[in-house]
Formats: C-alpha cells, sequence, structure tokens
C-alpha cells in the first residue's frame, strides 16, 4: 500500500580523518617526561594509508610494505620456499600508526582511560619514526599503562616496540625501548578492520612487563612477544640464509633488545575468531630472561594456545592453564630455523598435553613428534616440575 510517506531511521555517521589524537615526543637527548592522563576517552580516528597507492600489504601484527616491488617473472618456481626479492623489503616494513603515540619519552602514566571507535592501534608506545606523527621513534622508557579499556578498534589495542634495525640493534643506547608496564587493562573486540593484529603485541623491548590484563572476543592472538623470526640473534638463522635474508642486512653477532620480559596472570579467551596461525600467547626470537607464567588461556577456536614460534630461545614457560585448545603448546622448531638450538630434546618440535591436564610439565620419555608429556594437575604435587624451559 502506498502511503506517500517516507520512513527513516534515525542514524548518527561519523566520518573521521584525524589520524592521531595525542603525540608525546620528545628527543633522544631531552626526552618528554612526567606526564598522567587519566579517565580520558580516546574516540574517533581514522588511517587513511590504505586507501592510498600503497594499499596494505599486511604481514603480520600491523606491520605492512610500502612502496612498489615487482613480481620475479619466474616466482612461482623460485619463491617456493621465500624470496629474495621479498627478503630485501624486510627492513623497510611499515608499523600501523596509533591514535595515540609515546616516543622519546620517559615517565609516563595512562590510567583509567577508554580507548575505542579507533580506526587504527590504539596506544602506539615506542613504535619506529616512520609510524608517529613527530616522526622520533623508539625511545619509551619507565612507562605505565593500567586499568584502561581497549575496544572497537581497528588495529591492536596496545602496540609497544618497533620493527625496524634500530629497534633490535640501536645506533644510539637511548632509542632502547625499556621498562613498559601494561597492567590490569581489559582488550576486547580490537582488530575488527585488521584481523592479523594482536591484543596487545610488544616486539624488541627491555624489561616489559604484561601482568593481570584480560584479553577477549579477539580475531588474532591475546598477547604477542618479540619479532624478527630470530632472524636479528646472534649468529642468524639458517633458513634465513637459504631465504636470501643475509643479502640485505648483516648477520649480528651480539644481542638484540629483546630480554627480561614477563606475561603472568592474564586472561585471554575467546581469539582466533577470524585468523589460525597464531597463539593465545605468541613469541618470536630470542628473549633471553623471559618468562610466561600463570596465565589462563581458554576458548581459541581450536587453535594453539602457547606458542613459541621462530627463533623462540632462552625463556620459561610455566604454571600456565590452557582449557578448550587445539594444540596446548606449540614450538616452531623445523630443521633450519634452530628455535630447538641449545637442546630441546627431539620430539619437541611439537608439543602435546593430554585433555585431562591443566598444566605443561617438563618432557616425557618418548621422542616422537607430537611426543604427549607427563601429566599433572596444575598444583605443586610432588615430583612434577611445571616447567617448560627452552634453553
Amino acid at each position: 500500500m502506498n502511503t506517500r510517506q517516507l520512513y527513516v531511521n534515525g542514524l548518527d555517521v561519523e566520518l573521521p580523518q584525524l589520524q592521531s589524537l595525542l603525540g608525546i615526543s620528545g628527543s633522544y637527548g631531552s626526552p618528554a617526561t612526567g606526564l598522567g592522563f587519566a579517565g580520558i576517552r580516546f574516540t574517533g580516528t581514522s588511517w587513511l594509508g590504505p586507501s592510498g597507492s600503497d594499499g596494505y600489504a599486511d604481514q603480520q601484527s600491523g606491520a605492512h610494505i610500502t612502496g612498489a616491488h615487482a613480481m620475479p617473472a619466474n616466482g612461482l618456481s623460485t619463491c617456493t620456499s621465500g624470496c629474495t626479492q621479498f627478503e630485501a623489503t624486510r627492513n623497510h616494513w611499515v608499523q600501523m600508526p596509533a591514535a595515540v603515540q609515546v616516543s622519546a619519552a620517559t615517565g609516563i602514566t595512562f590510567s583509567g582511560n577508554t580507548f575505542s571507535e579507533l580506526g587504527q592501534a590504539g596506544l602506539g608506545v615506542g613504535n619506529d619514526g616512520a609510524a608517529t606523527a613527530s616522526g622520533t621513534g623508539l625511545g619509551a622508557g619507565d612507562i605505565t599503562i593500567t586499568g584502561n579499556t581497549f575496544t572497537d578498534i581497528a588495529g591492536s589495542g596496545i602496540q609497544v616496540g618497533g620493527i625496524q634495525p634500530d629497534a633490535h640493534h640501536p645506533g644510539n643506547p637511548q632509542m632502547t625501548n625499556h621498562d613498559i608496564t601494561v597492567s590490569n587493562n581489559r582488550v576486547s573486540g580490537v582488530g575488527t578492520d585488521y584481523k592479523e593484529t594482536a591484543g596487545i603485541l610488544s616486539t624488541y623491548v627491555t624489561n616489559a612487563t604484561i601482568t593481570h590484563n584480560q584479553c577477549d572476543h579477539l580475531p588474532y592472538d591475546g598477547i604477542d612477544i618479540g619479532w624478527g623470526r630470530g632472524i636479528n640473534a646472534p649468529g642468524g638463522s639458517q633458513d634465513y640464509v637459504n631465504r636470501g635474508t643475509y643479502a640485505y642486512q648483516p648477520v649480528y653477532s651480539t644481542p638484540t633488545t629483546l630480554k627480561n620480559n614477563t606475561v603472568s596472570h592474564n586472561l585471554v579467551f575467546d581469539t582466533k575468531k577470524a585468523m589460525f596461525d597464531g597463539g593465545s600467547i605468541y613469541s618470536l626470537s630470542a628473549s633471553p630472561g623471559s618468562v610466561i607464567s600463570d596465565n589462563y588461556m581458554y576458548g581459541n577456536n581450536h587453535t594453539t594456545a602457547l606458542y613459541l614460534d621462530e627463533g623462540s630461545r632462552y625463556l620459561t614457560v610455566s604454571r600456565n592453564v590452557v582449557q578448550d585448545a587445539g594444540n596446548w603448546a606449540l614450538t616452531n622448531a623445523n630443521g633450519n630455523n634452530h628455535t630447538d638450538s641449545g637442546g630441546f630434546p627431539t620430539g619437541y618440535h611439537q608439543l602435546v598435553i593430554g585433555s585431562d591436564s591443566l598444566c605443561l610439565d617438563v618432557y616425557g620419555g618418548g621422542s616422537g613428534l607430537g611426543q604427549r608429556l607427563d601429566q599433572w594437575p596444575c598444583k605443586d604435587t610432588a615430583g612434577s616440575n611445571q616447567d617448560f624451559t627452552p634453553r
């Protein structure tokens, strides 16, 4: 029936154009210092980079390739296991910018704030210069992020550290990202557009503490630590020798800045709603003195809970509780990338925990791929050793 009336639902439509809301940045010799932000709602940004000529050629956790790169004419035959032309781009990958940015700064606190309706990463701390409005990256120290809410964000909720060479082997020691505390935050429903981004990402950082956070309803990982797949660790990686990476960068003889980090007492659930290859908690590269402990992970859509990916070494994983996972723990220790160098027993290329076990225990007696570990309840049972410690 034609009533000659038009019914329109009332809508509030916002089309943001602003990329960054707040930038805190000094210089390496004179960093911004002593600022606190509490009870603020950060909202209403966009990131128009993907609409430009570069598009968004994503790699992992918001890192992407920019510029034009020709595809090899015989790529289908020469790039079946790595491609030298691709490796040439690796040190030039660019991070996704954050709505709130901190670099070349010390003694900065964010507490009790809300980050929502943001078109890129929420809070970026010590990211590369290319990801900051100031152009000065890295150099973040003594930063505290506590009691905040991150929700309805296109990328990661919290993005700490850089990925380019100065992040892992800084030309100036004052560039080193250090002493970053991320505690008691809720990160829920982020990665809405860029689904390969983690709830919390921490790359090359010294003394990061990620504790008592809740990460839930995420398309990819809950918490990611590390970067670089062992490429930049002392001695490099044979896998990336084979791929031709070191034609474009040195084989380093000194450690990276990734060390002494703690991921503990976090609640991570309802992850991997869109992506697959990762973990509820995920690590990359050598991280001496680092610990992943006392976390509770469940509901990851039958994927891996604790994933120690390429180059993960010198960290301790203990007293974690995993429920409803496809793999409770996995280490990517193939014959070339040396994740297991220094003493993984044969059979620890894939760790499988029995469905009636609550905690990771040390190795059992077998040596086959996917060897089932000894099973102990998640308590200090006599004779149990609830540590998984790759050395």
